[in-house]
């Protein structure tokens, strides 16, 4: 092909070129741009000021601006920046539609330059439109037979956006049907075909839904979708079918014309035309389609006419069905006629009798009657019949002939007219029947007797009742008729304690009111037995009786009997010992009496009513001891008198006296010396050494009384001697007084002694207290000396005080009678005034009279004596014309024109109440005035206006009036006080009434009106306490209802009196008072309560004597118990529950007398145990116990050894024994101190300041300075200054002094010493095997082992089991059994057991101290092994969460010591209590929770003890986590795209929202909630949840809940549960405790956030459950008071299920956990002794041997059914003996001494007393042998004493063989005038003051000259 160019020429080329420059320049004047759609307004599109070639600021000054046309600007000019922006967000799709390219062209103008250039912007398309369907739901319709392959067309999808954007697939949801196929059109369109995969059947599946989604390709793929719904359409293809293939039923033959007898029923699955059925008859004959018709459509076949059973019974057709296919189906109908009966039986009577006898036999014909039914078959067979509850029958006769016969016997009295109505029916059906009234009437005869509406009577009557009064009235009812039914009664013969009833007791025959003809006494009559007989009048005569009780209620006419102690045959008072040494409280006797009366009037009290020396003994109010009030003292008489008043508490009380002669002495010598009554009885048995040994201690004593006053007569001796030796001192008289004193024979030289010597009478007795030293005044005048004046005289200042008190005294008395007279002067001056002012005022009172009068006086009372007060005299009245102005009845006044009108004065107070109309006449001067209204009206309407016209008429001729209305209106005025409906009230109310509620109402009314008549009700006064009677009653102020405040209680208040004020409202208020009785009615809510026997004070029970020659019916004691109740509440009735001896006493049943059923025989036991039950008449009946023990002795000293709760007292050689070495001891100290005395004696003597070198040839000297004589002051006549220095005898005694303090040190820490090393101390593990080894005894003891049994060492332990014991093999201490610490000990630490070692030959006590180690033998244990915790989603980290308790009852490193919990990253556990203290674990939270991963967490939490090996407890916690709302909606894609053409229809959405107001309040979803918490529970557990949902919305629906302010036990209900106020969830802020908490009864409030607030609230009931926490109690036998245990006597000839006692526990748990159950644990003989398994009762299983031990030692262990259970122990001694005394020989705890030891002890007190008595003996031998001495050397010295004779005697004085020398001793010696017995103390030396001369230092003189001890051979100081 040839070049098209080349044929071109020049001129084209130009023109091709210039064409080509042209496209050029406009292509380059061109700016483009591209963004994508959907941008922000103000995105960048591009830079237009660069494009232009400007600078961005040149935009402005040039005019640069953007210019479009037609069309909404999409872009505009930055100016600053200079760049093209988006002027709002560009959609793609509304510019371009499906254009490939979107292109927005405009210009840009730049106005200076009048110059245009052409932008042109693309807009990108973005996958912002996601394929869209135009239907959301398409519906394709295919045909059922439809080929498999066939394509089916389906609407297709559009995207608005384009390219890849744009739809690009199709998809189907899975279908094993259909298949997708897509087919695109030439324009790329896709268009979607469904395929048919399977046959359709549309009778399986009719409708097929199917999703088609459409995708297009962008990035995220979008995508639309539409709900495809497949038709399929009906093909015919099923025939017809009938449910049944034949159809049957059965019609009666009256059946009415019309009446649908069944319908066919066919189905055809097809549908419309195919499916729509008809039917019809198959070959129908004339006389089907004659009776019968069939609905064509609904199948229904119906009578044509009547059927006739008789005629045809069956019918056979056949129906056919077809649909409108022609597809047909038949089936057959069989149709039964059915027989209908049509005839009711006819009923022909043929014979009645109208009336019978009641009496009539069974068989009596009545009536004859004949039946007939005109039908057939089963419809004309008849059945006659009769009620069944009638006593007739029907019998058959002839044909159809009936009788009508009786059954039974007649009863007129419960049917006298029977209405037989006999029913004839046929057999048909329906049947049909006829009846048939047949009336009979019953005749009476007497068969009945008069009947008693109870089957026995019983009533009260008081004793000394008076003759003749009504008691009782019975009541009899005879149901016969006439004369048969006419009752009579009287009383059954009988006689009553020898005498006929009938003298006691008479009753009314015709009103059966029984009356009283003698007066009964309680203490004789308790109790009547009547029968009262009733009787009618029949023929014959028919009578019953019953059984009427007559019980004597007791009054207080008995004084009290005292039983003990009772007055001496001889009639001397008995005498009772109390010891000198008694402490107070000492129980000295007992007062025992009894008041034969019963209750209350049996209690009896005790008093002092007179004693000898009061104060020194009291009585018990209630139980009669006479005991010590205070220690005895040596001035107490030594008989003593005491009168006894014994009182009842009976109204009036009575009382008897009885006088005790108590006799204060320490034995019975001491009493019978003064005592006549007393003789001590001689003692054949007692030993004859005992009473040598008496007469030892006696000559011991007189020998050592003696020697004391041999003793006394030597120093009277030496006094005497030493004044005739004063006297005979001639050569010193012509000494100058001034140089010496002499005091009492002893001359001391006139120096100074500067330290003061205190003497007194008696030093023995004297305490000697040694002042500072004082050198103040040693210098003193002569002047001073010489004075003889004594300090104080007392007689003067007696009479100083004397004379001043009499000075005092005038001075008084002057003062006083001057008082006297200025009182005496005033009152003068105030009579004086007084008459001048009465004077003055006398003057002005005689102007008025006035009188003062109450209101309501009647007319003509008196008001006072005018005349009188008038000074008038009565006659004077008259003549004086005296009349009192204000008594007119009316004033006549006249007018300025002198014409006169009367006024109508009130003369006396009107009344309207009392009458409303008044007729009044009114008298004028010429006519006659009346008056008169009345009105009949009530309230308002009858206040009463009175008009009076009042005519006067002249009497002219023609008689003239004139008349004048006088209106006068009665005002209402409080003058009607409120009337009470009742003159008082009474009102009875039962105790524990509940408070607040109503018990009586009270009315008042007020005639008056308005407020005058409106009545309000208070209290004004009552019997009860002021301050209290608000809180027993109240009344309502407007009402007048009385509320009770409390439950009452009748035992407390009985009956109180209250004083209600009416009160009106008028001013002056009037008011009305009325009395309100309120009684408080019984009820049993008292249990009885035992009065006597009373505890003693230890708490033990008291013992009464029981004489040996008592005979049957002695009266022993009485039990005493009072009833708080009343009434038959109150009557309280005694019988025997256990008794040491079956048969031997017996208790009065209404008395409570404990009377002997027997004689005493030698085998009854001395001491024997009744327990008395009291129990009250209430119901349910309330029941006391009481403990009686009785000893059988004829003196209350002989019964003391038989009482078993305390130690038997030694028998009197051993009480003599015993004082006898008290004696021994007296007599051994005295003569200790007697040899310590005169050994102290001899060393004072030996200790004198000079030696014995003193006394030879050469005399000791020391220089000493010279002093001035002085004399020392004081009060004692025997005071004199004395100094004595002596540097080695003050250093001698300080040495001794210091050894004494150290020896002193030494004793006391030897005594400590061996109290530590007395202590025996053990340390054993517990759970050891029995027997195991605890330590050696015997080694610490100091013994052999073979010496323990020789000496009696045994183990002593009080109060407890026996947990060791000693092997007598080895010696050692062994274990008993197993021992459980913490059975022991519990939680202490350290666990120590005591008890003491008793070495009997010694009589030494050895503590014993064990110590129970702790092994780790529990594990930890939780309260509960699961636990669940709810916690809120959001709670916080770290919050804490309280877990259950954990209990592990090992201690130290064996207790419980951490915690561990299972792995799990949320949860932690802690325990933040103390080391040593309990461990409460609690739930720590970790990490965050999220409900929505993980809502249960189940945990396990190990607690872990630090023992070895290690053991540990688990629990499992279920932990729940509460829904929070912390999760927002999340949409199930983050992007939804779709595309939508953009003209689619408009739609407006209306949202119209309502406004929420709080008109809902939260609703509980039920109306109360139960809930059940273990006891026990841990604090802050979580018990309970409830949730209440408020329709509302936002605050009015937001839902805080709270409790109910509520108290439980006082205290508020808040401290024992908290509820979150946001959850509803209640947590338990105590721990629970079954046995105080049953249950509690909370309401909890939940209230919205509206306004105003709505609130609702539910029952809360939280129940709390029983747990296994308590241990079973035993409350019998009881520990005694001194730790020992009990005994029972089991007598040896008991037989096989003797009950020796019974151990009685409870369990203060329920249910199963207080199910108690008892078994052996333990006993000495095995299969001697059952305890029963649920009863506890302990007896002997086999008959008791001889050689059964005498004690029995039985362990019985009680234990609950809990789980774990818990157990308790008792051990039960039984001593098998038939008498006390038998036991006490060999029970441990009431050891007697043996004989053996009491011989032993005697001896040694023989030899105690020989070795006293010889040493003694030696003694005063020893000490008058150096009295003689002393005596021959004295008189010795004196004959060898000339020597001094020449000394001059200024040099030295002597007295008494003594010389001292004129020398000063500057050290302090205190003497005494005894210094035997007096203290020496040397202070230390003080020369301060002393003045010494030079003579004095030259001279050499010894200081003292003894000249009885000049032979002594050993001084404590050498001169």
């Amino acid at each position: 092909m040839a070049d098209p160019l080349r044929g071109w020429g020049c001129r084209e080329l130009f023109l091709l070129s210039m064409l080509l420059g042209t496209l050029w320049g406009a292509g380059a004047g061109q700016i483009r741009y591209s963004v994508p759609e959907e941008l922000d307004k103000g995105s960048f599109v591009g830079n237009i000021a660069k494009e232009l070639g400007l600078d961005s600021w040149e935009l402005a000054e040039r005019g640069v601006r953007v210019v479009s046309r037609g069309r909404t600007q999409l872009f505009a000019l930055n100016p600053r920046s200079g760049s093209l922006v988006t002027a709002g967000r560009i959609d793609r799709e509304e510019l371009c539609a499906q254009s490939a390219r979107c292109l927005v062209s405009f210009n840009v103008l730049v106005e200076n330059k009048m110059k245009m250039y052409g932008v042109e912007v693309e807009i990108i398309d973005i996958n912002d439109n996601f394929p869209r369907f135009r239907d959301e739901e398409v519906k394709v319709k295919v045909n059922e037979n439809a080929a498999v392959g066939t394509q089916l067309v389906l609407p297709f999808a559009r995207d608005a956006d384009v390219g890849v954007n744009s739809l690009q697939s199709y998809q189907l949801s899975s279908n094993k049907h259909f298949s997708l196929a897509e087919k695109s059109d030439t324009d790329g369109q896709k268009y979607p075909e469904l395929v048919l995969e399977q046959p359709l059947d549309r009778e399986k599946v009719a409708v097929h839904d199917l999703l088609l989604t459409a995708l297009d390709g962008g990035d995220p793929i979008l995508s639309g979708t539409t709900h495809i719904r497949v038709m399929v359409l009906d093909a015919n293809d099923n025939a017809p079918l009938f449910t049944q293939s034949e159809y049957r039923v059965s019609v009666p033959e009256n059946i009415a014309l019309g009446t649908r007898l069944l319908t066919l029923t066919a189905t055809d699955p097809d549908e419309g035309i195919n499916g729509k059925l008809t039917y019809s008859f198959r070959n129908e004959e004339d006389k089907i389609s004659e009776t019968f018709q069939l609905d064509s459509n609904l199948g229904e076949i119906s009578t044509l006419q009547s059927l006739d059973y008789e005629e045809s019974r069956f019918y056979h057709m056949e129906v056919v069905a077809q649909d409108g296919g022609a597809l047909l189906a038949s089936a057959k109908v069989l149709i039964t006629v059915q027989d209908v009966n049509d005839n009711v039986p006819e009923v022909i009577l043929t014979s009645l009798a109208s009336s019978v006898s009641e009496d009539c036999l069974p068989g009596t014909i009545i009536a004859l009657f004949n039946v007939h039914d005109g039908d057939s078959g089963e419809n004309g067979e008849i059945a006659c019949s009769i009620p069944r509850n009638l006593p007739f029958k029907l019998e058959k006769s002839v044909d159809n002939y009936y009788h009508l016969l009786t059954t039974r016997a007649l009863d007129r009295e419960e049917i006298s007219d029977y209405n037989i109505t006999v029913t004839v029916t046929d057999c048909g059906n329906p049947p049909l029947s006829t009846e048939n009234h047949v009336s009979l009437k019953v005749t009476d005869i007497n068969d009945n007797p008069p009947v008693f509406p109870h089957n026995l009577y019983y009533t009260y009557i008081p004793e000394n009742n008076p003759r003749g009064i009504s008691i009782f009235s019975v009541n009899a009812h005879d149901s016969d008729s006439g004369n048969n039914a006419q009752v009579t009664y009287s009383l059954v013969e009988n006689k009553f304690q020898g005498t006929p009833l009938s003298s006691c007791v008479s009753i009314n025959s015709d009103t059966g009111v029984l009356y009283a003809l003698c007066s009964f006494d309680y203490e004789q009559v308790r109790e009547l037995q009547l029968w009262v007989m009733a009787s009618d009048n029949g023929d014959p005569p028919l009578s019953s009786n019953v059984s009427l009780s007559l019980f004597i209620l007791d009054q207080n006419d008995n004084t009290p009997e005292i039983l003990y102690p009772a007055l001496p045959t001889d009639g001397s008072t008995g005498v009772e010992l109390a010891p000198r040494s008694a402490e107070p409280g000492y129980l000295v006797t007992k007062v025992v009496a009894v008041d034969r009366d019963s209750g209350q009037n049996a209690w009896l009290s005790y008093r002092l009513l007179k004693a000898s020396d009061p104060g020194l003994f009291a009585v018990g109010l209630h139980t009669g001891e006479v005991r010590t009030a205070r220690a005895l003292l040596d001035r107490d008489a030594l008989k003593q008198s005491l009168v006894v008043a014994v009182q009842d508490h009976g109204q009036p009380p009575l009382s008897a006296t009885v006088t005790l002669t108590v006799a204060v002495a320490d034995s019975i010598p001491d009493v019978l010396a003064d005592l006549g009554s007393l003789k001590p009885s001689a003692d054949p048995d007692d030993s004859s050494l005992t009473l040598y040994l008496v007469v030892a201690v006696a000559a011991v004593s007189c020998v050592f009384l003696a020697f004391v006053i041999a003793l006394l007569a030597l120093r009277l001796r030496r006094w005497h001697m030493s004044r005739v030796l004063q006297a005979s001192l001639s050569g010193l008289a012509s000494a100058p007084a001034s140089h010496f004193v002499g005091v009492d024979g002893v001359r001391a030289f006139l120096q100074t002694y500067s330290h003061e010597v205190s003497l007194t009478a008696d030093s023995r007795r004297s305490h000697v207290i040694f002042p500072q030293p004082n050198y103040a005044d040693t210098l003193i005048s002569q002047e001073s000396c010489e004075k003889s004046e004594p300090l104080l005289i007392s007689e003067k200042i007696n009479a100083k005080e004397t004379e001043l008190g009499v000075v005092r005294k005038g001075k008084g008395a002057e003062s006083g009678m001057g008082n006297r007279l200025g009182s005496k002067r005033q009152a003068g001056r105030r009579r004086i005034l007084f008459l001048f002012l009465l004077s003055l005022f006398r003057l002005a009172l005689l102007e008025q009279v006035c009188y003062t009068i109450p209101e309501e006086l009647a007319r003509g009372s008196l008001v006072g004596n005018l005349a009188k007060d008038l000074g008038l005299g009565v006659r004077d009245l008259h003549t004086r014309n005296l009349r009192v102005s204000a008594e007119k009845k009316f004033f006549t006044k006249e007018n300025p024109d002198g014409s006169r009108y009367p006024e109508l004065v009130v003369q006396a107070p009107l009344d309207r109440e009392e009458q409303s109309c008044h007729h009044l006449v009114l008298t004028a001067v010429d006519g006659v005035l009346r008056v008169m209204a009345t009105d009949l009206d009530e309230g308002i309407n009858a206040e009463i206006t009175y008009a009076f016209i009042n005519i006067a008429t002249d009497k002219g001729k023609l008689p003239l009036s004139s008349k004048r209305s006088v209106t006068l209106k009665v005002a209402d005025v409080n003058d009607n006080a409120p009337v009470f409906h009742q003159a008082s009230y009474m009102v009875h109310v039962a105790e524990n009434n509940p408070p607040g509620a109503s018990i009586a109402q009270v009315r008042a009314s007020d005639p008056d009106l308005g407020p005058n008549g409106h009545v309000s009700y208070s209290i004004l006064a009552s019997d009860l306490e002021r301050r209290t009677l608000s809180s027993y009653v109240s009344v309502s102020a407007q009402s007048g209802v009385v509320f009770a405040q409390r439950a009452f209680d009748h035992e407390q208040l009985r009956a109180f009196e209250l004083t209600l004020q009416a009160r009106d409202h008028g001013s002056p208020a009037l008011s009305a008072n009325v009395s309100l009785r309120v009684q408080v009615g019984d009820r049993n809510d008292n249990a009885p309560r035992v009065l006597y026997p009373a505890l003693g004070p230890d708490g033990s029970a008291l013992f009464d004597t029981v004489p040996r020659a008592a005979q049957p019916g002695y009266l022993v004691t009485k039990v005493v118990a009072v009833d708080a109740d009343s009434g038959h509440n109150a009557w309280l009735s005694y019988h025997v529950l256990q008794a040491s001896e079956p048969g031997l006493f017996s208790v009065g049943l209404r008395t409570g007398e404990v009377s002997t059923a027997r004689a005493l025989g030698d085998r009854d036991a001395a001491r024997q145990r009744l327990l008395v039950a009291v129990r009250d008449g209430g119901q349910p009946p309330l029941s006391a116990t009481a403990t009686l023990l009785l000893v059988f002795a004829d003196s209350l000293q002989e019964a003391l050894p038989d009482l078993s709760d305390r130690r038997a007292p030694p028998d009197p050689q051993a009480e003599l024994q015993f004082y006898l070495v008290v004696a021994l001891a007296l007599i051994s100290v005295l003569l200790l101190l007697a040899v310590i005395l005169a050994v102290a004696l001899s060393l004072r003597r030996s200790s004198s300041p000079a030696t014995w070198s003193c006394f030879q040839t050469s005399f000791c000297s020391k220089t000493g300075p010279g002093v001035l004589p002085n004399y020392g002051e004081g009060t004692l006549p025997y005071s004199y200054n004395l100094e004595v220095q002596n540097e080695p005898v003050m250093a001698a005694l300080q040495r001794r002094r210091h050894y004494s303090v150290l020896v002193l040190l030494f004793m006391l820490l030897g005594t400590l010493w061996e109290a530590g090393a007395g202590q025996i101390h053990y340390s054993i593990p517990e759970e050891l095997d029995k027997v195991s080894f605890v330590g050696n005894i015997a080694k610490d003891l100091g013994l052999e082992p073979r010496e323990l049994a020789d000496r009696g060492v045994r183990i002593v332990s009080r109060g407890r089991t026996q947990l060791f014991a000693l092997n007598p093999r080895s010696g050692s201490l062994v274990t008993a059994g197993r021992i459980d610490r913490e059975e022991l000990c519990a939680q202490s630490e350290p666990c120590l057991v005591s008890f003491n070692i008793l070495v009997e030959d010694k009589l030494n006590l050895y503590p014993v101290e064990v110590e129970i180690v702790d092994i780790n033998d529990n594990a930890p244990r939780f309260v509960r092994e699961e636990l669940e915790v709810k916690i809120i989603e959001n709670a916080a980290l770290s919050s804490r969460f309280p877990l259950m308790e954990v209990y592990d009852p090992d201690v130290g490193v064996n207790s419980l010591q951490g915690f561990k919990l299972s792995g799990n990253s949320h949860f932690s556990v802690d325990v933040p209590s103390e080391a040593d203290g309990p461990k409460y674990p609690e739930l720590v939270l970790e990490r965050a929770l999220d409900r929505e991963r993980e809502a249960i967490h189940r945990l396990v939490l190990t607690a872990m003890d630090g023992g070895d090996p290690v053991r540990s407890g688990v629990a499992r916690i279920l932990v729940t986590v509460l829904d929070a709302n912390d999760n927002a909606p999340v949409f199930t894609q983050s992007v939804y795209r779709v595309s939508v053409p953009e003209n689619l229809p408009v739609e407006m959405l209306i949202s119209l929202n309502v406004a929420d107001i709080n008109d809902n309040p939260p609703a509980f979803p039920h109306t109360s909630y139960s809930v059940y918490i273990p006891e026990n529970n841990p604090r802050g557990a979580s018990i309970f949840s409830v949730t209440a949902n408020d329709p509302d919305s936002h605050e009015n629906a937001q839902v805080t809940y709270s409790l109910a302010e509520d108290t439980i036990q006082g205290v508020p209900l808040s401290s024992y549960i908290s509820i979150n106020s946001d959850t509803g969830v209640l947590y338990a802020l105590h721990s629970f405790d079954y046995e105080q908490f049953r249950d509690l009864q909370l309401r909890v409030i939940a209230s919205d956030s509206g306004d105003p607030p709505l609130s609702n609230n539910v029952s809360l009931s939280i129940f709390v459950l029983d747990q296994n926490d308590n241990t079973p109690e035993i409350l019998y036998p009881a520990f005694p008071t001194d730790g020992s245990t009990g005994v029972e006597l089991a007598p040896r000839s008991a037989e096989p299920g003797y009950l020796v006692t019974k151990v009685v526990a409870v369990d203060q748990d329920s249910g199963q956990n207080a199910w108690l159950s008892y078994r052996l644990l333990k006993a000495s003989e095995p299969g001697l002794f059952a305890v029963g398994l649920h009863t506890g009762e302990v007896r002997t299983a086999r008959a008791l041997l001889d050689r059964d031990a005498l004690k029995q030692s039985l362990v019985v262990a009680v234990q609950d059914h809990g789980q774990p259970p818990l157990s308790a122990t008792v051990t039960l001694t039984v001593a098998v003996a038939d008498s006390i005394p038998d036991v006490l020989a060999d029970l441990g705890s009431l050891e007697v001494p043996h004989a053996s030891d009491a011989s032993g002890l005697t001896l040694y007190l023989v030899v105690a007393v020989a070795a006293v008595s010889c040493v003694f003996l030696a003694f005063v031998i020893v000490l008058l042998a150096l009295r003689l001495r002393r005596w021959h050397t004295s008189r010795v010295l004196r004959a060898s004493g000339g020597g001094l004779a020449g000394v001059p005697a200024s040099h030295f004085v002597g007295v008494d063989g003594v010389r001292a020398f004129l020398q000063t001793y500057s050290h302090e010696a205190w003497l005494t005038a005894d210094s035997r017995g007096s203290h020496v103390i040397f202070p230390q030396p003080n020369y301060a003051d002393t003045l010494i001369s030079q003579e004095s230092c030259e001279k050499s003189e010894p200081l003292l000259i003894q000249e009885d001890f000049c032979k002594e051979q050993d001084s404590l100081v050498q001169c």
